[in-house]
C-alpha cells in the first residue's frame, strides 16, 4: 500500500469510484476462487461499460500453471 500512495495514487472503497481496479486472488482454497473469479467478471464489466480503464489480476489464480 505504501507503494500506491508514494506514487499519488487514490485508495477508494468502490471499484465503481476507481480508474484502475487492481484484485488480488487466490486459487487453492475454492470459495476463495470462486469469489475471486466473481470479482474479476465484475471489474471486467466495468471496465466495458467504460466506467473503469484498467483492470489489472494479480496472485495466485493469476499465475500459469
Amino acid at each position: 500500500m505504501n507503494q500506491i500512495r508514494l506514487n499519488n495514487c487514490k485508495l477508494v472503497d468502490e471499484p465503481a469510484d476507481a480508474g484502475t481496479v487492481i484484485i488480488n486472488t487466490c486459487g487453492f482454497i475454492e470459495a476463495a476462487k470462486e469469489e475471486s473469479i466473481g470479482t474479476i467478471l465484475k471489474a471486467v464489466a466495468l471496465k466495458k461499460q467504460g466506467i473503469i480503464n484498467k483492470v489489472i489480476v494479480a496472485g495466485c489464480l493469476s499465475e500459469d500453471t
